[in-house]
């Protein structure tokens, strides 16, 4: 008798290593909205997340088991090395496989199937823990740990985070990749020969992001009526080509002197670099940093704007930016860097696609989409409906399908993906 999905999942372990707790990072986000819906179809699912010591998470909603970080990579700051993230790290894997250890022989339970969001905790996984525990390994790659640019950096490194890529993704019973682009990348590059790769898209939260009235998202935030608003949304700037969304509103600002950039989120050290940026265009009246926002603030901002922008990404086969989806739900014209990561979502039926790196070419399709509205709104309704594929509650239910037919004997050599 073929196991019903809640008997096939009901011991899901998902495991994941969000850099804040209080959701100030994307990844945590991703990770929190995911494991709410999971929680919601699988309520005996486990997650950990690690903490230091007593600091507010709001994983406590979710009810994961939170276990001690030990926040190793603060050593950096005296000694500055990449290997203190992969120690500390390291280390939290060894405490998550005790803890399983310990469930396992105290409590009888085990735990079929470990889905990983972090690199060195699969890795570790998969070199023989998850095998000691009886357990498959799903892990959720989102780039290369080798092409990882805030880490991956130095002849040193670089083999080694060659070699850790190539072991993990080997070894993983399932890799699953956000984007088609990526998949097929580990396949012809040699990362990922054989075994089953599911591909897993980003998604939104629909209960935040949402169609909203222009006019009143306006008067709410104090902006004028006239303005041509082009808004920027992300958590943080760096590797995000903000610099060429500043070099069209430069390029733009004499023929069009309502154009105003609203630049939501950034760290302050990003926003400084940029404010100089726009101060030596001349365009520092034109270029507005909100900083950081409560969440519930970012859907006024984008639902003011005449065209919303995703100017480029952090990594390129893998790229599948929360924005983007956040964006279509809202229903407000997007222009977006034409690579083809994004193409698998987005294209010219609901949305405005110029070349990477050409800060004419995207100057001059922000100027096409204002100067034809009509056309814009079309195209946005187009991105609206095909929004309603990527809420968290459908990568839910994608993501518990996929461990269905994982810990179904059998079949982990024939997944259907």
């Amino acid at each position: 008798m073929k196991a019903s999905p809640r008997q096939a999942v009901e011991r899901l372990c998902y495991l994941a290593y969000p850099t804040s707790l209080t959701l100030k990072a994307a990844n945590a986000i991703q990770t929190y909205l995911t494991v709410r819906e999971l929680r919601a179809l699988c309520p005996d699912l486990l997650v950990i997340v690690p903490r230091l010591g007593r600091e507010p998470s709001a994983f406590i909603d979710v009810g994961a088991v939170h276990l001690p970080r030990i926040p190793i990579g603060k050593l950096s700051r005296f000694f500055p090395s990449t290997g203190w993230y992969y120690i500390e790290r390291s280390v939290f894997a060894w405490l998550v496989v005790l803890y399983l250890a310990a469930r396992r022989l105290f409590c009888g339970e085990r735990i079929p199937l470990i889905y990983v969001r972090e690199v060195i905790c699969a890795w570790w996984l998969t070199l023989g823990l998850a095998r000691l525990l009886g357990a498959r390994v799903a892990y959720e790659a989102h780039e290369l740990e080798s092409r990882n640019p805030s880490r991956a950096r130095g002849r040193l490194w670089q083999p080694l985070l060659r070699r850790l890529d190539r072991t993990l993704l080997h070894r993983a019973d399932l890799v699953v990749s956000l984007t088609e682009t990526f998949a097929q990348e580990l396949r012809e590059q040699g990362w990922r020969p054989t075994g089953p790769i599911a591909v897993l898209p980003d998604a939104y939260d629909e209960g935040l992001y949402r169609p909203l009235s222009r006019e009143q998202s306006r008067e709410a935030l104090g902006i004028p009526h006239e303005e041509e608003v082009v808004v920027y949304s992300g958590i943080t700037f760096s590797y995000r080509g903000l610099e060429q969304l500043l070099g069209a509103i430069a390029l733009l600002a004499a023929q069009r002197p309502h154009l105003h950039a609203y630049l939501v989120g950034g760290k302050p050290r990003e926003i400084a670099v940029l404010a100089q940026r726009a101060q030596e265009a001349g365009i520092q009246d034109r270029v507005h940093f909100q900083g950081m926002l409560e969440r519930h603030r970012i859907p006024l901002y984008l639902a003011a704007a005449d065209a919303l922008v995703i100017p480029g990404t952090v990594s390129g086969a893998s790229a599948s930016p929360l924005k983007m989806f956040e964006y279509m739900a809202m229903e407000r014209p997007i222009v977006v860097v034409d690579i083809p990561a994004l193409r698998e979502i987005l294209d010219e039926r609901c949305a405005y696609l110029f070349p990477e790196g050409r800060v004419e070419a995207l100057a001059h399709t922000l100027a096409w989409l204002l100067d034809h509205p009509e056309e814009a709104r079309r195209r946005a309704a187009v991105a609206r409906e095909r929004a309603a594929a990527y809420t968290y509650r459908k990568r839910a239910e994608r993501l518990l399908g996929i461990a269905q037919q994982l810990t179904t004997p059998g079949t982990c050599d024939r997944l259907t993906l």
